[in-house]
């Protein structure tokens, strides 16, 4: 026979339990509704009658609700899902066990015993009321935080307001007019000093007051003491408090005299210092200046005067620290990035063998032909050979014959009177030391300024001395060949100073000195000219360059230690773009690079760096100064002041009232920011 489900009620709570597991039948159960003990028994049936399903008297719809509610109850009270009808089966056994332990009969338990016993309370808690209780707490720490802040922003603002009034009572306490009355009892250094004898007191007391009168010197009639009305002391008339007492002290008998009814013990100190003593008839008017003596009184009158003042209408000339130059360009600000020079075999490169079969060279084209040839840069002395009248754009006889690269180089460069030298990662081509000397001494050789010969000298000693020498009596050249240069064109820019006829033509001199205010000299970026055809292959930047500067009958000087800075060598390749015009071409081939080529004058180049180019030395003479000498030399020399004597030098020449310089190209092209132009003129 199957096992039908039956319902009991628990009697505390009322609540009707489905039970479902036979296996607790005839045990006792806790209520899921109450926790209180049920008796779970069958009901009881009469004979030969069957409980029929849905013909019960208990009513199926609240039987559902009970049950349904019975198991949530359970869930909720019971977190276990092992649990077996509506408390568990292993429960049951387990309670079970516990009543048989307690007696060998089974008390049921009536509805009074049920209701005596205490309810268990509740394991569970909904999720509405775990919430509701979460946020009463954060409202609840909320507002307590706020009133905690605002009782500690009130505190704060009434300290601060508490400290503004002591420091206001502390700067009237401390003015010597003050009349706030003292304590009523004294400190322990005054009471000290009232307590103790003048001839008593230590000697570190007495010796803190070199400068106040002694007790014999002071009496206690001066004094304007009353009782109550006594000034506090600042720390500045401390000092003069003591005293005072002591006075009052050694005097006994002057002090009973005065007109106060205190004790001695309660007596207070007045501790006003005494004004100085001053003549009345001395003091000036009140509508004239006070506080300055008699000799700064009569320059300053006219403070005093009524009426209009007449302003100046002149502007102020301006300073130095209105002059504001340019800085040379920073290599650091160039497109490409400095980098170590590529490495070189001057001795197996130049042994290439070549025959050349042309009519003549240009020195500056011969150059980039063989560096284009045999990778290696080849640099000339372009200030050396101007120096000596040649001229590197004029067309060479080239050697004929089979012959190696330097072999060619150096066939060539003897018909000049030069030479080749290797030096690092580069050949240089340049005078020899003995034609370099001649020519030297010929442009030193001061006979042609006549009468003006040892003044000339004197200048030029003064100009060419070395950094931290002392002008001496004999003219020296220096021992480098930079010295050298510098010394014969200082000599020829003083020529044409003192106008006295060069030795060097004008239009080479202008590359290395020039007067200030020739705006023609400085060296432009290269604009227009013919342009090369577009190329449908790669060519050497060499080749580019001299074709180009050929095409326009130029010649192209490179500054091959910039290109190798930035490890271009002369076979580097490139296919350039054909621009309108040759200046365009090259400056698209050659900026990503951080090069740039300038036009010195109509038939020479320059190929190199701008910060190379602004650092480049020159020297420059300026037109008559006159009046502005003075402010010339400090301005220049104030912009100058870190520099030193191989970058700035600046001799004033006194026959001629102008001034030689050696500068910078970028501070030259900036002079006429100084001394109002004066370079300018």
């Amino acid at each position: 026979m199957s096992f039908q489900p039956f319902v009991v009620q628990c009697l505390t709570c009322g609540s009707h339990l489905r039970v479902s597991d036979p296996a607790i039948v005839g045990t006792i159960a806790a209520c899921p509704k109450c926790s209180s003990l049920v008796q779970v028994d069958r009901p009881e049936q009469r004979p030969g009658q069957q409980l029929a399903v849905g013909r019960s008297g208990v009513d199926s719809q609240a039987i559902t609700e009970e049950a349904i509610a019975a198991d949530e109850g359970a869930s909720f009270g019971n977190p276990s899902s092992e649990a077996v009808g509506f408390a568990g089966a292993e429960a049951m056994r387990a309670e079970a066990m516990r009543a048989e332990a307690m007696g060998a009969e089974a008390r049921q338990p009536d509805a009074t015993d049920t209701a005596s016993s205490p309810p268990l309370p509740p394991a569970w808690q909904s999720e509405r009321s775990q919430r509701s209780r979460q946020i009463a707490l954060i409202v609840a720490v909320s507002i307590t935080g706020l009133i905690v802040s605002l009782a500690a922003f009130a505190w704060f603002v009434r300290n601060w307001k508490h400290r503004e009034t002591v420091a206001a009572n502390q700067l009237q306490s401390s003015d010597p007019t003050s009349t706030v009355p003292l304590a009523s009892e004294p400190s322990i250094a005054t009471q000290a000093s009232i307590d103790t004898p003048p001839s008593e007191q230590p000697e570190e007391a007495t010796a803190t007051q070199p400068s106040v009168a002694t007790p014999a010197d002071a009496t206690v009639g001066e004094e304007t003491a009353t009782v109550g009305s006594e000034p506090a002391p600042s720390p500045s008339t401390a000092t003069n408090v003591a005293v005072e007492a002591n006075s009052a002290t050694a005097n006994e008998t002057a002090a009973a005299d005065s007109p106060s009814d205190a004790s001695t013990d309660s007596l207070p100190l007045m501790a006003q210092a005494s004004p100085p003593e001053t003549s009345t008839a001395a003091d000036p008017p009140s509508g004239e200046m006070r506080d300055l003596p008699p000799e700064l009184a009569e320059y300053t009158k006219f403070l005093l005067e009524e009426g209009s003042v007449e302003r100046p209408t002149l502007q102020p000339p301006p300073t130095i620290e209105d002059v504001t130059l340019e800085a040379a360009t920073d290599e650091l600000d160039d497109p490409a990035a400095i980098v170590r020079r590529s490495e070189v075999d001057l001795k197996a490169d130049l042994a290439i063998r070549m025959a050349l079969d042309t009519k003549g060279y240009p020195l500056s084209d011969l150059a980039l032909l063989i560096s284009q040839i045999t990778a290696v840069p080849v640099q000339i002395d372009w200030v050396s050979f101007d120096l000596a009248g040649v001229d590197v754009a004029t067309p060479l006889a080239a050697p004929t014959g089979w012959r190696t690269a330097r072999e060619t180089l150096e066939a060539v460069a003897s018909g000049l009177g030069a030479e080749v030298r290797d030096e690092d990662a580069m050949v240089v081509i340049t005078l020899t030391d003995a034609a370099f000397s001649e020519r030297l001494t010929q442009l030193m050789d001061l006979s042609d300024f006549g009468d003006q010969q040892e003044s000339a000298k004197q200048v030029l000693i003064e100009f060419l001395r070395g950094e931290g020498e002392e002008p001496g009596e004999e003219l020296t050249l220096g021992v480098t060949r930079e010295d050298q240069q510098i010394a014969a064109i200082a000599a020829e820019g003083l020529r044409r100073m003192r106008g006295i006829a060069p030795k060097v033509d004008d239009g080479t001199l202008r590359r290395w000195g020039w007067c200030s205010n020739d705006a023609t000299a400085g060296w432009p970026l290269l604009e227009g000219g013919q342009s090369l055809s577009q190329p449908d292959a790669p060519v050497t930047v060499a080749d580019w360059i001299r074709q180009t500067a050929r095409r326009n009958q130029a010649a192209a000087i490179i500054n091959w230690d910039d290109f190798g800075r930035r490890r271009v060598s002369p076979a580097h390749l490139m296919i350039p773009h054909a621009e309108v015009d040759a200046g365009a071409s090259l400056q698209w081939a050659l900026q990503p690079l951080g090069l740039q080529v300038r036009q010195v004058d109509s038939k020479h180049w320059w190929a190199g760096r701008e910060s190379t180019y602004d650092r480049l030395p020159v020297i420059v003479w300026t037109p008559p100064l006159g009046d502005q000498r003075d402010r010339f030399s400090a301005d220049l020399s104030a912009v100058m002041q870190d520099a030193s004597r191989d970058v700035f030098r600046m001799t004033v020449d006194p026959s001629s009232d102008r001034a030689l310089m050696l500068l910078p190209r970028f501070v030259v092209r900036q002079l006429a920011k100084l001394a109002d132009g004066i370079a300018a003129k």
